[in-house]
Order: structure tokens, then sequence, then C-alpha cells
């Protein structure tokens, strides 16, 4: 399995146990006395429900909102764990809010404030695992890149400073010292 598969998952695995272990508290031992008390087999799936509804809301967020802002970051070379960090924050807060909205329309907003501090941690994290990872990676590129860069005398034909987007700059200006 590839290395970026390994830690989207691991990202995303984060995320709902982050959102959905707490609930397990509550869940597990309901369903290990429905499992050993009544004999019935849904006693398990009643105890893993708050992966599996944590699940539905981590991982389509991640495949639809964090993979293309991935993408957006690298092409415009600002990368880093804060922008991810706060990316993440903001799709937590935001998509448990459009969630109900949309399966409850303006009835469901109300639950969704339930739903917004827990949307926002896991975000969070699972967005700081990925970016943490993301920013060694975008580093490996360029230190690659620095290894092709023209000798000494040879101008450089990149517009920006040190061949650094300008995007890059303006995100991370702790970083200027390249």
């Amino acid at each position: 399995m590839p290395e970026a598969t390994q830690k989207a998952i691991r990202a995303m695995l984060l995320g709902i146990l982050v959102t959905g272990g707490p609930f397990m508290l509550l869940t597990v031992p309901i369903g290990l006395a429905i499992l050993f008390g009544d004999g019935r087999p849904e006693g398990i799936a009643f105890a893993a429900m708050p992966l599996l509804v944590a699940g539905v809301g981590v991982v389509p967020a991640f495949v639809l909102i964090g993979l293309p802002l991935t993408a957006l970051y690298r092409h415009l070379k600002c990368e880093s764990v804060f922008l991810y960090a706060w990316s993440g924050l903001a799709t937590g807060i935001v998509a448990p809010g459009l969630l109900m909205f949309a399966l409850e329309g303006q009835s469901g907003l109300g639950l969704g404030i339930l739903l917004y501090p827990l949307g926002a941690f896991a975000g969070l994290l699972t967005a700081d695992s990925w970016g943490r990872w993301r920013v060694e990676q975008a580093e490996a590129e360029r230190d690659s890149d620095d290894e092709l860069r023209p000798a000494a005398g040879v101008r450089n034909s990149s517009p920006e400073p040190n061949g650094l987007a300008k995007a890059r700059l303006w995100w991370e200006p702790w970083r200027w010292r390249r």
C-alpha cells in the first residue's frame, strides 16, 4: 500500500476515534449487555455505532474537501501544518451544519450545533495529522529541487525569490529565511 494511502487512512482513523470514541463509553456496555444478556448479535453493531457514524462524517469530508485542498496547496506551494489545521477546523465546523441542513432542513441546524465541537476537533486532528506528513513530503520535494538548482553565477529563471512561490511567502512569514 502506498505511503500516502497509509497516512490518509491513519489521519481519518484518528478523526473517527476522536469523534466516536467518547460515545463508545456508553454504547460498548449496552452493546455487550445486548450481546451477552439477550444473546442478540446486534449488540456488536450497537457498540460500534459511534465509530460508524463518525466515519460517515470524517471520510467524505477528507475525500471531498481535504484531498482537493491538498492538491490546491501543493499547486500553490503553500503547504503548512498551520494552513492544513485551520482548513480542517473550518471544515469540521461547516460540514455538520451542512449535513444536518441537507437531512433535516432548518430544523436540523439546532442538532448540528451539538455536532460542531466534535466536527471541529475531528477536522483539526485529521487535518493536522495529514498536514504534518504533507509538509514533510513537500520539504523533501523542495530539497530534491534544490539539488537541481543551477550553479553559482547562473541566472535563476524563476520570477520569485529563491524559486519560492508568492503564496508560500504570504502564508508562512516565519519561513522567509530561505
